[in-house]
C-alpha cells in the first residue's frame, strides 16, 4: 500500500525521486511538486481542481476547500480544443462546476486549438460577465496526435489571469527524444501537466503522473 509512507517507506521515497526527476525533465525549476495517479483523467481533474481552488483564493479570495463552490460558481469557464479528451466535462462535472463550464475551442486546419477562436470566446466570456479560469492545451490529441501551441496559449492566460494546464498524456514521451520534443512546446510555462507512462513511455497500464509548476499549490 502507498497510503503513507509509513506503510510503504521505500517505495514512496522512490516515488519522491522520480516525480523530482521528471520535474527537471519537463523543465520545472526548484519548488515544483507532483504525484502519482491511477491514469490520465485522474490527474487531469487535479490539475482542472487545483486550477481552479488556485483562482478562487488568489483572484477572488475566497476558499473552496472550506467554503465549498462560490456563489458564481456558475460563471467559472475553462477553455479548451474541441477535440479534447472527455476527462474535461468528466472533471468539471465532479468538480460541481458542470459540463457548461467547458468552453470547446475550434481547431484549425491541423487539428490544433485555433488560437484566434480561443481569445475571441474569452473576450466574449468576459464581456457577458463570465470568469475564465483555466485553459488547457492538448499535447497530443487521442484522434489526430495533434498538438496545441503551448507558448500562444500562455501568453492568453497570462493576459487574463488564468491557469494553464497541459494534458500531455498522450504527447509526453515526446520529451525523452531529442529529435522530436521542441515538437511538443514548452511545456515548463504550463501551471500543471498532466503525463501518462502506459502511452509513449510505454508502461503497463495504469500510470499517470500530475506535475505542479508550483508545489505549493498542492494546498488545495
Amino acid at each position: 500500500s502507498m497510503d503513507s509512507w509509513d506503510q510503504s517507506p521505500v517505495a514512496t521515497e522512490i516515488e519522491l525521486e522520480v516525480i523530482d526527476a521528471l520535474c527537471k525533465l519537463f523543465g520545472y525549476k526548484e519548488g515544483s511538486d507532483g504525484v502519482f495517479t491511477s491514469g490520465g483523467s485522474q490527474s487531469n481533474l487535479s490539475g482542472i481542481m487545483l486550477a481552479r481552488d488556485w483562482f478562487c483564493n488568489t483572484k477572488l479570495n475566497y476558499d473552496v476547500k472550506k467554503f465549498g463552490l462560490p456563489e458564481n460558481y456558475r460563471k467559472l469557464r475553462l477553455y479548451t480544443s474541441e477535440i479534447s479528451h472527455f476527462s474535461m466535462e468528466k472533471s468539471t462535472h465532479l468538480l460541481g462546476m458542470g459540463y457548461d463550464a467547458v468552453v470547446k475551442v475550434p481547431v484549425d486546419a491541423r487539428q490544433k486549438m485555433d488560437i484566434n477562436a480561443l481569445r475571441r470566446l474569452v473576450e466574449e466570456d468576459v464581456k457577458a460577465g463570465n470568469i475564465p479560469f483555466c485553459a488547457v492545451a492538448t499535447i497530443g490529441t487521442t484522434d489526430y496526435g495533434s498538438i496545441d501551441c503551448v507558448e500562444e496559449i500562455h501568453a492568453i492566460c497570462k493576459e487574463y489571469g488564468m491557469w494553464l494546464h497541459a494534458d500531455a498524456a498522450y504527447g509526453s514521451g515526446v520529451i525523452m527524444s531529442e529529435e522530436y520534443r521542441s515538437r511538443i512546446g514548452n511545456l515548463s510555462l504550463c501551471d500543471s501537466i498532466t503525463v501518462d507512462f502506459h502511452k509513449m513511455f510505454v508502461m503497463p497500464i495504469s500510470c499517470s503522473a500530475v506535475l505542479l509548476k508550483d508545489g505549493k499549490n498542492f494546498e488545495a
